[in-house]
């Protein structure tokens, strides 16, 4: 039987920004697995992708139909082993799925309690080291003295790679898996479209919409719009080909049919809606436009030259948001600075959402190099 895990929340009365804005009344939920050792030195932290939570293993019911994404190589005996590590994973700031019971966050969707109003685009500009210093705080309340590695995958990945430089004395390993420590100029570009249809909804009204019509159209569009990004077109030719959306109705007959890939897709965006929050959506894609390790240091390699764990890129060959080559760059580059790194490669037709679906086929690699 899979392990039933609760969500915790992790409380602050204050949290300041990067921005030097300033919340109250901070909420975060978060999920463990494993036990703490007496030093507090065996913990891992694994960062939340985009549009994920805290929930990376077990089920939080019985009846709960599907496990956390990360279930294949959490638990004993397992990769990340709950009887060697303390594994913690939170909901993070701003997280997508504001409305799901299930999460606990805060954001642009909770109320300011200085306002009694939604903070809607009055929340403060989120950026990766708001989350690693907020993350930092949460392991802190829970007696982590040291991390034995933090991990992460697409925008968990870029988290990781910004704790290596945010708290080198901390933690010991990190591993990105589809990511860089800074965003590519095509991935910043993409995270900008992904927000505007939510803006251009006439429901937007500027972020104010809570109480009434959300942005349901533009939020839907965004996600179908991610969706396919964060794929490949070799996942698409192989799941769907020119298959027809209705066996009945020839998409090329009249305007309103469709072929099957934009049937599911667009059906995907409209389920998204339900649970999320498009605010959110769009604080999202700003914080991953912040990935940038350099930020802070007069040079790339100076920041690089801060970093003391041993780091792990874990490239897929499908990836249309961090290509092969970009993230075979970043590895160079560490590894010219003294840096001691390891490159590996997740061969898979399902792009860049191979290091969440395909993540079993990465057990070997990680528990080589947690071992090691």
């Amino acid at each position: 039987m899979t392990e039933l895990v609760k969500k915790m929340t992790f409380s602050l009365d204050e949290f300041t920004f990067v921005c030097g804005k300033k919340i109250k009344d901070v909420k975060m939920g978060y999920e463990t697995w494993g036990t703490l050792n007496a030093e507090g030195t065996n913990a891992i932290y694994i960062c939340a992708f985009h549009s994920g939570t805290a929930h990376a293993a077990g089920k939080y019911r019985e009846t709960d139909t599907k496990a956390g994404y990360w279930d294949a190589i959490i638990g004993p005996g397992k990769p990340l082993d709950t009887n060697k590590y303390f594994i913690v994973s939170a909901d993070n700031l701003c997280n997508l799925r504001a409305f799901d019971p299930d999460v606990i966050t805060t954001g642009p969707a909770s109320i300011n309690p200085e306002t009694g109003k939604h903070y809607a685009m009055d929340f403060p500009v989120l950026t990766q080291r708001d989350l690693s210093n907020i993350q930092y705080k949460l392991l802190r309340s829970l007696g982590v003295n040291k991390l034995k590695a933090v991990i992460g995958a697409s925008l968990g990945g870029v988290n990781s790679y910004d704790w290596a430089v945010a708290y080198p004395d901390f933690v010991e390993k990190v591993v990105g898996m589809g990511a860089a420590p800074i965003l590519p100029a095509w991935t910043t570009e993409y995270e900008s479209v992904w927000s505007q249809p939510i803006r251009l909804d006439p429901n937007w009204n500027n972020g104010n919409y809570y109480g009434k019509q959300m942005p349901a159209a533009g939020f839907a569009l965004t996600m179908r719009m991610l969706s396919i990004a964060a794929y490949s077109p070799d996942w698409a030719e192989n799941k769907y080909g020119r298959r027809w959306g209705d066996p009945e109705k020839d998409p090329l007959n009249e305007t309103a049919s469709m072929f099957l890939i934009e049937k599911d897709i667009s059906e995907l965006g409209v389920v998204r809606c339900g649970m999320s929050d498009p605010n959110h959506m769009i604080y999202l894609n700003k914080a991953a436009q912040s990935a940038d390790v350099s930020r802070g240091f007069p040079t790339y390699e100076d920041a690089i030259k801060t970093i003391k764990a041993k780091v792990l890129f874990l490239a897929t060959d499908n990836d249309q948001l961090f290509a092969l080559h970009h993230v075979r760059k970043h590895y160079e580059k560490f590894v010219e600075n003294g840096v001691d790194a390891e490159f590996h490669v997740l061969e898979s037709p399902t792009g860049h959402m191979a290091v969440v679906l395909d993540i079993a086929h990465t057990m070997p690699i990680l528990e080589k190099f947690l071992n090691s």
